[in-house]
């Protein structure tokens, strides 16, 4: 019975030395996003919510191009992916995003580099992300009052003013520590995520 008992006691104490590192494996979704990473929470709600796929890599500090945030947003906000034509040359139906990117066209939350271009694979500038978040998710937009300075960088004047208050405002985003917002600076895929998971949140914590 002794012996038993022992056994039992040291199957016991094997198992709690097991779990914890299985269970931190399983719930890491990508090889280079470890649950330490200060996105990690970000990323992982993403994937809840079938805006992203786990497994392989996300590419954490890679710039995030105009064609892979609309794809996000367009899976966030359950617009229609199913591959078709679109308005743009550069984006033929034959493109496998081809679907979610006319989607967020007729859902007017974007409109193309021009008329007849979208550059898919450009890369997305913060102030761009800041417009599309609000378009996307229709929040509060505010108009920016003449001679106000919401950054060192970004005034009354530029066009994406009222998008950057707004995503500022609802704590979706922030400025740089040197009080600047760097509006024409592309943006990470690490960041992209943060802002993205803010806004949902934000939805839905206010529906």
């Amino acid at each position: 019975m002794k012996k038993i008992i022992t056994s039992i006691i040291t199957f016991i104490l094997v198992i709690s030395f097991v779990l914890p590192g299985a269970s931190a494996k399983e719930t890491q979704v990508f090889e280079d996003v470890p649950t330490t990473h200060p996105n990690f929470n970000d990323i992982n709600y993403l994937v809840e919510h079938g805006v992203l796929e786990k497994g392989g890599k996300y590419r954490l500090t890679d710039m995030i191009t105009r064609e892979e945030a609309i794809v996000m947003i367009a899976k966030a906000v359950g617009l229609d992916g199913t591959p078709r034509e679109t308005k743009f040359d550069d984006v033929p139906k034959s493109n496998i995003n081809s679907g979610y990117i006319q989607s967020a066209v007729e859902a007017e939350i974007i409109y193309g580099s021009t008329p007849y271009d979208f550059m898919p694979k450009a890369p997305l500038t913060r102030m761009q992300m800041s417009v599309i978040l609000v378009r996307a998710f229709q929040l509060p937009l505010d108009e920016v009052p003449i001679g106000t300075r919401l950054f060192k960088d970004v005034d009354y004047l530029i066009y994406g003013a009222p998008f950057i208050q707004s995503i500022v405002k609802l704590g979706i985003t922030n400025g740089y520590p040197d009080g600047n917002f760097k509006p024409h600076n592309a943006l990470t895929r690490a960041h992209m995520a943060a802002f993205l998971s803010r806004a949902m949140k934000y939805v839905e914590d206010n529906k």
